[in-house]
């Protein structure tokens, strides 16, 4: 049986949209509360609690209705999990088929792997009989690691590209056969570099440069890029452009961030995946890495874990069909 669960923080919210979303998917019963979620006594929870037996399924419209902290979270799924019962959610997890406990398991793991993680070493880690399972769920972490609607970056803003993919015979840079083209965005700060972006392209022609970076950069920043034609077109689209020659990378490095984040990135790519990526999957393997270097400075394993799982309850399912399906990494 399916029991609906739903929640909002104050008297002035409205419950309707998800009961409506509630009724659509087919619950029997539904119980509400106008409580905060941080609260941990909510009479129309205790009630759905009660009335759930071996087998039964709780719904709810997003995982966030069922508390606001993590800690109080796990702590209702395991209770739900001694019932021998499921949850349904608008979240990364939906539809899953193994314990959420086990996907916390996965978690952990991964934010204690300081390099990265592949999917037979998840494999291993978790004792899953299939290394695609490891592989899918990877990459749907992957994708909670892009938190919605994150700030963009802003201030003094490094950019250029660089090509990954190995040794290839053939032409070498911009346009090099055989490789995927990765855009980099580096901040400046005070202390060095601060956060970045990276976005894989199809090509270094303005009408593909100049969109990515408007998806990455906040109007009003400062961007520092080489004196490819390409960037020319920034200063008409609220950017203050400094371009610069940048023959004598060795000497004179005008965007040297960018250039280090790059250098980073293909280290990375090789020293945990050993390259063995395909180019079709490589978005996700960019997310990974924004992630772990936009936190590298944190001391705290358990807050990573905990914006992990914060993350993944704020995304949108991700079936398994729309991941590509080349298993690599």
């Amino acid at each position: 049986m399916l029991i609906g669960y739903a929640r909002v923080s104050t008297d002035d919210q409205n419950l309707a949209l998800q009961i409506s979303a509630l009724n659509e998917i087919g619950c029997t019963k539904i119980y509400e509360d106008k409580i905060s979620g941080t609260k941990t006594n909510r009479p129309g929870l205790q009630l759905a609690l009660e009335v759930l037996r071996n087998g039964d399924t709780l719904v709810v419209w997003k995982l966030d209705r069922l508390g606001r902290t993590v800690k109080g979270l796990i702590d209702l799924i395991n209770q739900l999990h001694q019932y021998a019962c499921s949850v349904i959610s608008g979240t990364l997890f939906q539809d899953t088929h193994k314990p959420l406990r086990l996907w916390f398991q996965a978690i952990w793991y991964i934010v204690n792997q300081k390099n990265g993680v592949s999917a037979l070493g998840l494999q291993k880690a978790l004792g899953l009989g299939s290394y695609h399972t490891a592989w899918e769920w990877l990459h749907k972490l992957r994708r909670a690691m892009v938190r919605p609607n994150r700030d963009k970056l802003n201030g003094i803003v490094q950019v250029n590209e660089t090509l990954v993919g190995g040794v290839k015979p053939g032409k070498r840079g911009r346009g090099a056969d055989g490789k995927t083209l990765v855009l980099v965005a580096a901040e400046e700060t005070q202390e060095g570099i601060g956060r970045i972006r990276l976005a894989s392209i199809s090509d270094a022609s303005s009408e593909i440069l100049i969109p990515a970076i408007q998806q990455m950069i906040a109007t009003g920043s400062t961007i520092r890029t080489d004196a490819w034609p390409s960037y020319n077109d920034l200063s008409k689209q609220e950017y203050i452009h400094l371009p610069v020659n940048n023959h004598d990378v060795k000497n004179a490095d005008a965007i040297p961030f960018a250039h280090i984040v790059a250098s980073l990135l293909k280290r990375w790519l090789l020293g945990t995946h050993q390259g063995a990526i395909n180019p079709k999957n490589l978005a996700y393997y960019l997310d990974e890495f924004t992630f772990r270097f936009n936190r590298r400075t944190s001391t705290s394993r358990g807050k990573l874990f905990y914006r992990l799982i914060e993350q993944a309850l704020a995304i949108d399912p991700v079936p398994a069909k729309s991941l590509n399906t080349i298993c690599s990494g």
